[in-house]
């Protein structure tokens, strides 16, 4: 999987994961969790990094996990225009 963190400040960081075994089933949770705590950790190989979501204009992950549940308060089938 993808990953790419776009800062306010127009920068972009880009990493690749394995995809967890649970990850379609936690999917939501962890965007809950996310929004909680306010920041994103990454575990990279001997070093931990820790954005605040206050300097984050975007986070896309990719590919979509297949069958991952939407919470409630999203909204689907949206397609970008410009």
């Amino acid at each position: 999987m993808n990953l790419t963190i776009e800062f306010v400040d127009g920068s972009k960081e880009s990493y690749r994961f394995k995809k967890r075994e649970d990850a379609d089933l936690k999917a939501v949770s962890r965007i809950e969790k996310l929004a909680g705590v306010q920041m994103l950790m990454l575990a990279l190989e001997g070093e931990t990094r820790v954005y605040p979501l206050t300097n984050i204009k975007c986070i896309r992950v990719l590919p979509v996990p297949s069958g991952a549940p939407v919470p409630d308060y999203a909204i689907v089938g949206v397609e970008p225009i410009n």
